[in-house]
């Protein structure tokens, strides 16, 4: 078992049709995937988006600029997801980064090594950008059936998931009347 855990209280907003949130059609969603309820064990990190955000993204070019060298590529998986060709494809792939402390920046010239010896260490990525074949809003259930259905494909296993906090409509009422944008 794994969970969800949503890291905005906007998306409860929407989901209860809340406040200035009450009309917003909730076209994408950033979240976490933890192994245990404590929150402590990420898993990894995704922002999903609908085929209706992605379409809104192009025309506002608020993903990828038309100048960028892999946007005619970015245009070709946004059509072939259109077309169904694709269930879904990844917008961007985000790894840490490294910084060598003092003691690491050194020990090569006690080594006697040159600076190119000195090599950062291999990554896996921790956080996906997801476009979904999705036109329907992602309530709480299509969250949770698209996140199986990228989870199998990109990590080959079945997963089960739950949400680690879904609040009821009275404690999101709560914490947007204290939400300290409005």
């Amino acid at each position: 078992m794994k969970y969800i855990f949503v890291r905005h209280w906007d998306y409860w907003y929407r989901v209860y049709h809340i406040g200035e949130y009450a009309k917003g059609v909730i076209n994408g969603v950033e979240f976490h995937i933890v192994d245990q309820p404590d929150r402590e064990s990420e898993f990894f990190h995704f922002d999903f988006y609908t085929l209706t955000a992605l379409e809104i993204m192009i025309e506002n070019d608020e993903f990828m600029d038309r100048d960028d060298s892999e946007y005619a590529d970015f245009l070709e998986k946004y059509r072939a997801l259109k077309c169904g060709e694709i269930d879904f494809f990844i917008g961007a792939l985000y790894y840490q980064t490294f910084q060598p402390n003092i003691c690491t920046c050194n020990d090569m010239l006690l080594e006697g090594k040159n600076i190119f010896d000195l090599k950062s260490p291999s990554y896996k990525p921790y956080y996906a950008v997801m476009f979904i074949g999705e036109e329907r809003p992602l309530m709480p259930d299509l969250l949770v059936e698209w996140t199986i259905k990228v989870c199998t494909r990109l990590f080959r296993g079945k997963f089960e998931f739950r949400f680690l906090d879904l609040p009821s409509f009275e404690k999101t009422l709560e914490a947007y009347n204290s939400d300290e944008r409005f």
